[in-house]
């Protein structure tokens, strides 16, 4: 059997354990898609799984573009030495949030992961388009809207739950303003699942190959990572300011063209988007 206390990372272990991690996300996806019931999850596919360090790093990931900054809102307003084994944090507002979900009907459910210590390893978080959040109309995205109230309920990055469960409270605010809380409460169950379930296999790993080798190879993933992208960067565009413009067709506001302009400045292996 493995002495995990004496047991030293090396290239394969890193390999496997990393394996297991990418197995579990990819465990996370099949869940969510089967156990969903609006379409916009089940069928439109409008969901985001993935494991995170305890400093929202992105581990593995799969699906959708919403994994950066993910974490990061739920670590601003909870410290990690206040986050404890159980906890559940649940949030949709794309400003608190500094953009990590675009807008209101998008919430994000993210669950931590600890060692046999309770030393936090990090979190496994679920990403969805829920089929109705209140607002002006059915679905959360009127196209009369021309403020964030008109699309539903805002929430902070809130502690949702405690030990596991989930407060009836909150969850009876959440149903009660919505067109379809069936439907939302088999979306919700289904993302929740799929957090926990990103838990269990991450703990589960942890504790079969020890903190010291699970936390060395989350290292060595980001570093290889970011070693690829920095030479990508580096290697593919030239030093400089890049800059361009496109038209947005109109809004609800009556304006018929919108233009969106971005600069990109280039220097080594940093890039600056504006």
């Amino acid at each position: 059997m493995l002495d995990v206390d004496k047991f030293q990372p090396d290239a394969v272990t890193r390999e496997v354990v990393l394996s297991g991690l990418k197995a579990a996300v990819a465990e996370m996806d099949v869940l969510i898609g089967r156990a969903a019931m609006s379409p916009v999850i089940k069928d439109k596919k409008d969901y985001f799984m993935g494991l995170f360090d305890a400093k929202g790093h992105m581990i593995h990931v799969l699906t959708s573009y919403s994994g950066p900054g993910l974490i990061n809102p739920i670590l601003e307003r909870f410290p990690a030495e206040t986050i404890e084994p159980g906890d559940v944090f649940f949030y949709n507002d794309p400003f608190s949030s500094k953009g990590a979900v675009g807008h209101l009907p998008d919430i994000v459910i993210a669950i931590p992961f600890f060692s046999k210590s309770e030393e936090l390893l990090g979190f496994a978080a679920t990403f969805g388009h829920l089929a109705d959040v209140g607002g002006l109309e059915y679905g959360s995205s009127s196209m009369d809207a021309t403020e964030t109230f008109h699309e539903g309920m805002a929430f902070t990055p809130t502690r949702v739950g405690r030990k596991g469960q989930i407060d009836p409270s909150f969850m009876e605010t959440l149903l009660r303003n919505s067109r379809s809380p069936d439907l939302l409460l088999g979306d919700w169950r289904a993302l929740h699942a799929g957090s926990q379930l990103g838990v269990n296999r991450a703990e589960a790993l942890a504790a079969k190959w020890g903190n010291e080798t699970f936390l060395d190879t989350v290292d060595w993933a980001l570093s290889r990572s970011r070693e690829r992208i920095q030479r990508i960067v580096k290697d593919v565009l030239a030093d400089g300011e890049y800059e361009a413009s496109n038209f947005a067709d109109g809004d609800p506001t009556g304006n018929k063209k919108v233009e969106v302009r971005a600069k990109l400045t280039k220097s080594g292996t940093k890039m600056v988007l504006d």
